[in-house]
């Protein structure tokens, strides 16, 4: 009787393991030659929405974000191009300039350009959905 139940406590543990291996979340962001580098703040769901990391891109460079169990909620930023920081427009995990909405799945996006064409401002640059 207790090897048996000894062996179904292992059985739980594993099980345990593997589904929370199953649940990890990787979000990635690609800053491809737009801005000499970005700031880029990934929010994860807990309760509220929640920094999560902020992490540093290089132009041509990308980071991943690696949530564990926790559903990301959107991203936030700063770029920095020809020699100004210039706020990023903030997105949510479906890509949408509004409330932070947690998603629970991986995703890739790039920096982009998703305003104006001239002189620099806030919000120019933002995060495109790959």
């Amino acid at each position: 009787m207790k090897k048996r139940l000894l062996g179904f406590a292992v059985l739980v543990m594993v099980v345990f393991s593997l589904t929370s291996l199953s649940f990890a979340y990787d979000v990635t962001v690609k800053n491809d030659e737009v801005a000499e580098y970005v700031k880029v703040t990934l929010y994860i769901s807990k309760v509220n929405n929640v920094e999560f990391s902020t992490l540093f891109i290089p132009k041509g460079g990308s980071v991943t974000f690696n949530t564990g169990g926790w559903c990301p909620s959107g991203l936030k930023g700063y770029a920095e191009a020809i020699g100004l920081a210039k706020t990023l427009e903030s997105t949510n995990m479906y890509g949408h300039n509004s409330a932070f909405v947690a998603v629970c799945s991986g995703s890739s996006w790039k920096i982009c350009r998703k305003h104006g064409t001239g002189a620099l401002n806030d919000n120019d640059f933002g995060f495109c959905k790959q």
